[in-house]
């Protein structure tokens, strides 16, 4: 894929001097001083990487980003600004929370080589789409709740596996499994573009069926050797399913299965807002032998009594603030507070997004459990899991 920069700053000796630094390191750069100008080359040209100021007459930054998560851009993202560290962090929280390819933070004045390092960067394979599908191969309008049904119906999903090591020895713990769309026409659909839609139309309950059935049966595939666990992500509609402790069971018995060996995820809002139902249905579970995992800790501001009386036996710190603990001290201050609460309640710790070493030793000074990242490995198909082995 070509290196195409599109830049939106009102500055115009600022958009000159990225021009300049992004045209050395290869790419091609076009500068916009207007909104509007902006989204018709965002779709006409197809830029593999934007630029956007956060301080503009016209329209701010935060708007130009829930326009480009609207459109589903796929291209990569660097939010610009000189109005200091928390709003930069906060812009970046947006951006990633929408849904976007989020690349990295800018703050105004920057050198050539903060710009320069930030382009450079390869970006993460397994989440850019592929050219096909980048841009103009499906509209919000294609992917419609009968699409969806038949695609379940179909099975036209994969599930991909993402491993978790133990901090302490580096040895693999287990991994997550993640679902994916490959549609034949449509190209590689987003979960959050179709998530949302399957618990809006009431087909989630489907979805979470067939990931539950193929990843049990993968994880049943597993060499005997190799006593790996799997978490599930369960969705905020199955604390609702009174039966969903003795089904899951079931299944694992079928597969000759210890129900120990398997960890059920929820997040943080989800849980709280649905605690009578969830109090009744995770009790269950974790007489059953499932392990218990809140994701997400820290975005949902639930309360700290209502976590206490969840069964809860891991807690796993969201991915936003450890991917920018290494830059951002308040990002730190809440990963070392979330693990902290998560020893002292006598969870397992989990840091997702685990993205380089200098994270990495962080994570290990504020003795995390396990760890899951690209730096570790990134979400792979089933056969490659299988075989994979840690190289940390």
């Amino acid at each position: 894929m070509s290196k195409r920069l599109l830049i939106l700053d009102d500055e115009s000796a600022v958009a000159q001097t990225m021009e300049v630094v992004a045209r050395r390191s290869g790419f091609d750069v076009r500068c916009c001083v207007d909104p509007a100008v902006f989204f018709v080359e965002l779709e006409r040209w197809q830029p593999s990487h934007v630029v956007v100021d956060l301080v503009m007459p016209k329209m701010d930054g935060i708007e130009v980003i829930r326009l480009l998560a609207s459109r589903g851009c796929a291209a990569w993202l660097i939010v610009t600004s000189g109005m200091g560290a928390k709003i930069l962090e906060s812009a970046r929280r947006v951006a990633t929370q929408r849904g976007l390819n989020f690349l990295g933070l800018l703050p105004k004045p920057f050198t050539p080589k903060a710009l320069r390092e930030l382009l450079d960067c390869p970006p993460p394979q397994d989440s850019l789409h592929s050219q096909q599908s980048m841009w103009a191969a499906y509209t919000e309008d294609d992917i419609t709740p009968e699409v969806l049904e038949q695609a379940i119906a179909c099975e036209q999903f994969e599930l991909h596996y993402q491993p978790r090591l133990q901090l302490s020895s580096g040895r693999l713990a287990g991994f997550e499994a993640l679902v994916r769309w490959e549609h034949p026409d449509l190209g590689t659909i987003r979960p959050s573009r179709f998530i949302p839609m399957a618990e809006a139309c009431g087909l989630i309950g489907a979805l979470s069926d067939w990931v539950f059935r193929t990843g049990l049966r993968w994880l049943a595939g597993q060499p005997a050797s190799r006593e790996v666990s799997l978490s599930l992500n369960l969705s905020p509609s199955a604390l609702q399913d009174l039966a969903l402790a003795d089904a899951l069971s079931a299944q694992c018995a079928q597969l000759g299965l210890a129900t120990q060996r398997v960890t059920l995820e929820l997040t943080e809002s989800s849980a709280v807002r649905n605690f009578g139902d969830a109090l009744d249905i995770l009790t269950r579970l974790r007489i059953k032998g499932f392990h218990l995992s809140i994701d997400d800790f820290g975005t949902g501001y639930a309360s700290m009594t209502q976590l206490s009386r969840l069964p809860f036996t891991e807690l796993k710190v969201d991915k936003s603030f450890v991917m920018s603990m290494v830059g951002s001290s308040e990002s730190r201050d809440i990963v070392a507070a979330s693990l902290d609460l998560g020893q002292k309640l006598g969870l397992t710790t989990v840091a997702e997004g685990v993205e380089n070493t200098g994270t990495l030793q962080l994570l290990k000074a504020l003795g995390c459990d396990q760890v899951q990242g690209y730096l570790l490995a990134r979400p792979m198909p089933a056969d490659a899991a299988r075989d994979w082995t840690p190289s940390l």
